[in-house]
């Protein structure tokens, strides 16, 4: 059988750190603060980041109406949402029976006063259009 070690006691008390030798010990607290700082500094740092992007200018569109012409083409109606006196430009998608990309085209909406803008425009398809939908749109 093997005798407990004096290490192994819990009953003992632990031997102090020779001072003279390595320095008096330094309190465990700063790791702590060097953690919460960093932590606080990434946050701040990420609600920077999300706040700058929701301030950034947007443009927004859909179609409001679409109309089959034949096979080949649509007519939609393009209602889209921007600064006044911007310049926006929206990708428009038609899609067909099988939900495949048919037709593709980009409308530019004019500055204006108004903030909601309505652009009437055709899309070139390759077989007949079931849907038509803005896709994207940016600033110019």
């Amino acid at each position: 059988m093997i005798a407990d070690t004096p290490a192994a006691d819990e009953s003992l008390p632990r031997p102090e750190r020779p001072a003279a030798r390595y320095g008096a010990a330094r309190p465990r607290r700063g790791r702590l603060v060097v953690v919460v700082v960093c932590f606080a500094v990434l946050a701040a740092l990420g609600l920077g980041w999300v706040a700058v992007g929701m301030l950034q200018p947007r443009a927004e569109g859909e179609v409001g109406i679409f109309d089959v012409i034949d096979s080949t083409h649509a007519e939609f109606v393009l209602e889209v949402t921007r600064p006044t006196g911007r310049t926006a430009v929206c990708t428009v998608e038609a899609l067909g029976e099988g939900f495949g990309q048919v037709g593709l085209v980009d409308v530019a909406v004019e500055p204006s006063d108004a903030q909601v803008a309505r652009v009437e425009s055709t899309i070139a398809t390759s077989t007949t259009a079931s849907v038509v939908t803005v896709t994207s749109c940016r600033l110019l």
